[in-house]
């Protein structure tokens, strides 16, 4: 459970009342990350902390791109993270963090020693967490989602009617699904989703939510098992996997990360082909 971890998340935010924060978003935000950082933004804005967020690279495939509409304004900067960050903010928050390299051009040392607080489920994460201004909280729950809606609970919020707080909730219901994929949710996940069916009532966000369905499975997410990726090869414990085209390979580190998770590997040989087009779309470069 997430309970210890969630109080000392709160306990943070409440020092911070007053200041400004910046929640980053990773390298083309799958619908967790976008979930996640909806919920953070809640959450800061109940401790009147004034927020924006910013992210590199946009969706990755057609539901997520849908979902980015969804959460909100001061979420949707489109930014190239630079040496050193120019944002005015007094400290920030990184969710659904796996390693530095879904931040492009982050590392620990370019924060100035202001605080960063990473909030994951990704806990075997090998990249290493280093600086005394760093907090890193992380549990092993199926989907950020879950963890940043038990952060959210501990704050005494009240889901309503209210436009932004259903958006919030078909984010977090879709951020969950997909990284459950074929999974059985456990016992804390199938909570979460229980409070999510009963919370969300706006009917014209429940038909968005079944359209959102019935899009083509994305190229990158094997949860929805429609084969967006190959297998070469598989030696017990470890196999040679092929993801296809894609556009940044920033997110092959990301992606082998869920692969090799999802199909129980140790250990694994990832090939991608990687694009670049020009603003007509045309093809410009392409290579392994």
């Amino acid at each position: 459970m997430f309970e210890k971890e969630a109080q000392e998340i709160l306990e943070l935010f409440n020092g911070m009342q007053g200041k400004k924060a910046s929640i980053l978003l990773h390298n083309n935000p799958d619908p967790d990350c976008l979930s996640s950082a909806t919920t953070v933004n809640k959450i800061l804005e109940a401790y009147g902390i004034q927020t924006k967020g910013a992210s590199n690279g946009i969706p990755t495939y057609e539901m997520t791109r849908h979902l980015a509409d969804l959460i909100p304004h001061n979420l949707r900067n489109r930014a190239e993270y630079i040496r050193p960050l120019k944002f005015d903010s007094d400290f920030f928050v990184l969710v659904d963090f796996s390693n530095w390299s879904q931040f492009k051009g982050l590392t620990p040392d370019v924060f100035e020693n202001k605080p960063v607080i990473i909030i994951d489920h990704h806990p075997d994460s090998k990249d290493p967490i280093v600086g005394k201004n760093i907090h890193r909280f992380v549990n092993r729950a199926q989907s950020n989602s879950v963890n940043l809606l038990t952060v959210l609970e501990k704050t005494g919020f009240e889901f309503t009617e209210n436009e932004d707080d259903q958006k919030c909730l078909l984010l977090a219901q879709k951020g969950i699904i997909t990284d459950l994929g074929n999974r059985q949710p456990d016992e804390e996940t199938a909570k979460i989703l229980k409070f999510i069916d009963e919370k969300l009532t706006d009917e014209k966000l429940i038909k968005t939510s079944k359209k959102l369905d019935d899009l083509k499975p994305p190229r990158l997410w094997t949860q929805h098992l429609a084969k967006p990726y190959s297998i070469a090869g598989r030696y017990g414990n470890f196999a040679i996997l092929g993801l296809g085209a894609i556009e940044d390979r920033g997110i092959v580190p990301f992606t082998a990360e869920k692969l090799m998770r999802i199909l129980d590997l140790e250990a694994a040989i990832v090939f991608a082909l990687a694009y670049e087009t020009n603003s007509e779309d045309k093809l410009i470069n392409l290579d392994i």
